[in-house]
């Protein structure tokens, strides 16, 4: 890429950030797995998700992130007024730990409700199934 600058092209600003303990730009740009790579284009948050070889980065840092489509760069805390940093704080810790939850433990969800209404319907029949009805006196 240092020919490109050399060229008088635009250049790609690399950074490098360990979320873990910047965790508000972890937080501020949804960062959910490691490593992430995104690209800021003309208020454009964009994802990258294609192999990490030197070629495939560089064709999406020239014009390839237009392909892909992003999503508006989100505010950071300063630039909020007080309902968006409460509605905020809710996605970033509440909402998102719902969501991860549910994403990863579907199948135990699942599982605990079939066991629970299996052996809800062997009680209730063991209880009132099992018995015939009374519909008279029997002499």
């Amino acid at each position: 890429m240092a020919e490109d600058k050399d060229a008088g092209e635009p250049v790609a600003i690399i950074a490098k950030v360990d979320a873990t303990i910047e965790r508000y730009l972890s937080g501020r740009f949804k960062i959910k797995g490691f490593p992430s790579l995104l690209m800021f284009s003309k208020g454009q948050m964009i994802t990258y998700q294609g192999d990490r070889s030197y070629d495939d980065l560089l064709v999406f840092v020239k014009g390839g992130f237009r392909k892909v489509g992003g999503e508006p760069v989100p505010k950071g805390t300063k630039e909020m007024g007080a309902l968006e940093q409460a509605w905020n704080m809710f996605d970033v810790t509440i909402k998102r730990d719902m969501d991860s939850i549910w994403e990863f433990h579907k199948a135990a969800f699942f599982l605990s409700l079939g066991v629970t209404l299996f052996i809800g319907l062997m009680l209730g029949y063991c209880l009132f199934g099992g018995k015939k009805a009374v519909k008279g006196k029997q002499n």
